[in-house]
């Protein structure tokens, strides 16, 4: 589901991808996580909430770890986010591919790609690179809407990445 999570919060949905999410069974697992799919004609509205909620929220920096630990692009963040891409042979979407390699999307990608092939560099990701998302998401998860289940959603897997771990 990270990877997933990661796919949905790098870029806004689009009909494609709508489309695949209503696999039946997809659908469903996400339908648990609190996800509800908008039906097609909603896809204005929800291009809109991406903007307001992910790209430019009035309330905080865009979900990039460089612009919300150091106020700038390319920070810390982002030159350890892809050495660890880099070191790990991980190949972003399109989508990911044009955005900051420490945008929260990516980050989450990568770690699921990850915690598959490496425990050890999934580990490093958990530490020093999703806390952040924490706050970065409070805004978002307490709004209605498709953005909003998607940062419940997230929220909810830091939960158990952190109860898994021991630290929850």
């Amino acid at each position: 589901m990270a990877q997933l999570f990661g796919r949905l919060l790098v870029a806004d949905l689009d009909i494609a991808t709508l489309q695949a999410l209503r696999e039946p069974a997809l659908e469903q697992a996400l339908m648990e996580l609190g996800i509800t799919l908008p039906e097609d004609a909603q896809l204005e509205n929800v291009a809109a909430d991406y903007f307001a909620l992910i790209l430019q929220p009035t309330s905080g920096l865009a979900l990039v770890q460089s612009l919300f630990e150091e106020g700038q692009y390319e920070g810390e963040a982002a030159a350890s986010m892809r050495a660890i891409a880099r070191d790990s042979g991980y190949e972003p979407t399109a989508s990911a591919d044009r955005s900051p390699p420490d945008h929260a999307g990516n980050i989450l990608a990568l770690w699921g790609a990850c915690v598959i092939e490496d425990d050890e560099v999934a580990r490093f990701i958990e530490e020093r690179h999703l806390p952040w998302l924490r706050t970065a998401l409070v805004d978002a998860s307490g709004t209605q809407g498709f953005y909003g289940d998607v940062a419940r959603a997230v929220l909810a897997l830091l939960d158990a990445i952190e109860a898994s771990r021991g630290g929850g």
